[in-house]
């Protein structure tokens, strides 16, 4: 299994955001651990990795070290899945990250 946390950093986490990285560490966990012959649960195991980050990209961040952790955690998986970006449309967990951390809480 790849670690996708690099480097780890000391900045402090909210209860709910080191359970949303726990949650997405642990669905990939899961689909790394399928047999590479039961498609119909890679297929549900993906599903759920993906649910779980994208609940993890749109959480917002009590602070901007939390936010940066996050982030680190989430550019760790953009890696995983598609290797470093050439510039194009690529690290949409990361652009969604992003925007929620910077655009208006809904009124």
């Amino acid at each position: 299994m790849v670690n996708l946390v690099t480097p780890k950093s000391k900045a402090p986490m909210s209860g709910s955001l080191a359970q949303a990285i726990a949650r997405c560490e642990a669905t990939q966990a899961a689909y790394d651990a399928a047999s590479r012959d039961d498609d119909d649960a890679k297929i549900l195991l993906s599903e759920a990795e993906s649910d779980a980050i994208e609940v993890l990209s749109g959480m917002p961040c009590a602070s901007d070290a939390e936010f940066l952790e996050k982030l680190r955690y989430l550019h760790a998986y953009e890696i995983r899945l598609g290797g470093k970006p050439t510039g194009r449309h690529e690290f949409g967990s990361v652009v969604l990250a992003v925007d929620c951390h910077f655009s208006p809480p809904p009124a």
